[in-house]
């Protein structure tokens, strides 16, 4: 059975940061476009107008599943408003919210 890899809006993840190509940050999906686009954005961020989300294609090298970074010994930038050392399931548990899976990425190592 093909399991329908469909991201949806909230759902978290990791992404590079396009103004800062070497930080990788915790992120959520803002919105859905067609043709595969998803709005990112990262958590700490929240502009009424839309104007802190940035687009990237599915299929992108740039965003990446919840612990990669910590899977290859990265530095991750947890969300500006957080507290204390950045821990995945603790913030999934605090936000109310899911991960995108891994089988979602093409980029997965």
């Amino acid at each position: 059975m093909d399991v329908k890899r469909e991201f949806k809006e909230g759902m978290r993840l990791e992404a590079i940061d396009p103004q800062f190509l070497s930080t990788i940050r915790v992120a959520s999906v803002g919105k859905v476009l067609k043709d595969n686009y998803l709005m990112i954005r990262f958590d700490g961020f929240k502009d009424q107008d839309g104007s802190d989300m940035f687009c990237y294609h599915r299929s992108s090298p740039y965003i990446l599943p919840a612990g990669f970074c910590n899977r290859h010994q990265i530095d991750l930038q947890a969300p500006f408003d957080y507290k204390g050392k950045f821990d995945w399931p603790l913030y999934l548990s605090q936000t109310n919210s899911e991960f995108a899976p891994v089988l979602f990425f093409n980029n997965v190592i």
